[in-house]
């Protein structure tokens, strides 16, 4: 058996290899050439990407109490300031005062009238006020007891309040009749002032409570919620508060919104102000003057409102209160207006100069008025 050469059978394998590591050179320079490597400066690339699509916005949708688009701007908030209405007559409260009493009952303490004083009314018949003062103890030297004392509030009217009155409701239309006139006139404010003399009692609380409302007014609490807070008039509470849109004219009975209203422009609020159903904080909203488009002047307020007491005056309470009004002067032209019957002490003559005359019609019938240029006069003449 013959061996084979161990050197003769490796070189064919030799060759192989030879001949396959030729190949594989071959290819990789081939690639090589194709695809030439990236420069040593600059860092790989990498692939671009696709830039994020944003989300499709939606339509805006509108506020749910959104204003229409033909709505005006909104008026821009105010702070709302508290003043003392400087027109007389509207708080008369720090004028009342108290007169003694006699055993009889009726007022027994005059003093003289001021200069400036028109007349003083005080209410004869109804419960008394009582004051307790510390007077001297006998029974005991150097020391004090106290006593009580009955007395009655009275209210003064000053001139100027008087005159201004009547000449404020003379500017709004012409006079037919003077003494109708002046009586409906009178009988407004004296309603007014008995009013405060029968609940004199409860006056500084009334004028307290206002003051807790102006007080939040003056600090920026809006007047609508005040109104819903402090506002003891439970009608008007549901209305807003609203007083109403008042023509120039339409107050002359219900004394003294008529001077103090129309003479308000909006964003003042004055008080307190008392007439003969409640005392007031009254802000204006809207003061339309006489123009093209108004043919009468008109003023728009609200008000907060404090009571004299839970249940309101009936007619009847009111009558008796009327007919307990007593009024004292020293002015010869305000007695000729005040009613006879409720002067004291009573006027010493009541005739035909007084009164129309009687069963003769060729006499023109003559006026009393306060105003002497006009007193006495026949109604052609004035």
């Amino acid at each position: 058996m013959v061996r084979s050469d161990p050197d003769r059978r490796g070189a064919p394998l030799r060759v192989l290899a030879f001949a396959g590591a030729v190949a594989l050179g071959a290819i990789a320079c081939s690639t090589a050439q194709e695809t030439p490597p990236p420069p040593a400066h600059e860092p790989p690339k990498e692939p671009a990407k696709e830039p994020a699509k944003e989300p499709a916005k939606e339509p805006a949708k509108p506020a749910q109490d959104a204003a229409p688009k033909d709505a005006p701007p909104p008026a821009p908030e105010r702070k709302l300031h508290v003043k003392k209405c400087t027109v007389p007559g509207a708080d008369p409260t720090g004028d009342l005062h108290l007169a003694a009493l006699g055993k009889d009952g009726r007022r027994a303490e005059f003093g003289p009238l001021a200069p400036e004083t028109a007349f003083e009314i005080w209410l004869e018949g109804l419960p008394p006020q009582k004051v307790t003062t510390q007077e001297p103890d006998p029974a005991n030297p150097g020391q004090t007891h106290p006593v009580e004392h009955l007395r009655v509030p009275v209210a003064p009217v000053s001139i100027a309040e008087f005159d201004g009155y009547l000449a404020n409701a003379r500017s709004i239309r012409p006079v037919a009749n003077e003494g109708m006139f002046v009586n409906s006139l009178l009988a407004s404010l004296l309603e007014q002032r008995a009013v405060l003399l029968y609940y004199y009692d409860v006056l500084p609380g009334m004028k307290e409570r206002l003051e807790r409302a102006a007080d939040k007014i003056d600090r920026g609490i809006a007047f609508e919620k005040v109104i819903k807070q402090n506002s003891e008039d439970d009608q008007g509470k549901m209305t807003g508060g609203w007083f109403g849109n008042n023509l120039r004219g339409e107050n002359l009975g219900r004394y003294p919104f008529e001077q103090i209203v129309f003479g308000l422009e909006p964003g003042d609020v004055v008080g307190p102000i008392f007439d003969r159903w409640f005392a007031y904080l009254i802000a204006c909203e809207k003061h339309s003057h006489v123009d093209e488009k108004h043919r009468q002047e008109q003023v728009l307020t609200r008000t907060v409102n404090a009571r004299y007491a839970v249940n309101p005056l009936s007619q009847k309470d009111f009558g008796r209160i009327w007919t307990a009004i007593r009024v004292r002067s020293d002015k010869e032209r305000i007695l000729r207006v005040l009613p006879p019957g409720v002067q004291v002490p009573p006027p010493k003559r009541f005739g035909p100069d007084d009164i129309a005359p009687v069963g003769k019609p060729e006499l023109p019938l003559k006026y009393r008025s306060p105003d002497d240029a006009i007193d006495g006069k026949a109604r052609k003449d004035h």
